[in-house]
């Protein structure tokens, strides 16, 4: 079973998937894409999400990698994710759009690995809210 809280949400319709990069999940990736997963860490944790004028942005893959860690992520996330497909992963990304797959992928890998999206490792370099407020929800995380 999956740890949930090691889960990112994905909205896709009315439903909501659970992206998650288990061990197994990550085997999948690797077998299909033949390279290590490391690369996709590596690639998360180096990328910034800013541009030069500051302006937030998130790392862009190719889409066939893009592709592949969607559907080995939601092989990980659920029950439900299981069972799709790789042509189901691409249908997923034209139907929510590469923002909210790439947000739910960083996040993902985040929860995976203990990496922030800016590369610190979690509970080390940002302290939280002093005023008690909770931190935002994403769109990828929200269920």
């Amino acid at each position: 079973m999956t740890d949930t809280k090691k889960v990112a949400r994905l909205k896709v319709g009315d439903a909501t998937m659970a992206v998650a990069f288990t061990t197994n999940a990550q085997a999948e990736y690797e077998d299909e894409m033949s390279c290590d997963f490391t690369s996709v860490t590596d690639f998360f944790a180096r990328a910034s999400n800013k541009d030069a004028l500051g302006n937030d942005k998130r790392p862009q893959l190719s889409v066939r990698t893009m592709r592949a860690m969607l559907w080995a992520g939601l092989k990980g996330g659920s029950s439900d994710g299981k069972g799709v497909s790789m042509k189901r992963a691409g249908e997923i990304i034209d139907e929510v759009g590469f923002e909210p797959v790439m947000i739910a992928l960083s996040e993902a890998v985040a929860l995976a690995f203990g990496v922030e999206a800016d590369g610190e490792e979690r509970g080390k370099g940002k302290a939280a809210p002093q005023d008690g407020k909770k931190a935002q929800e994403t769109p990828a995380s929200a269920s």
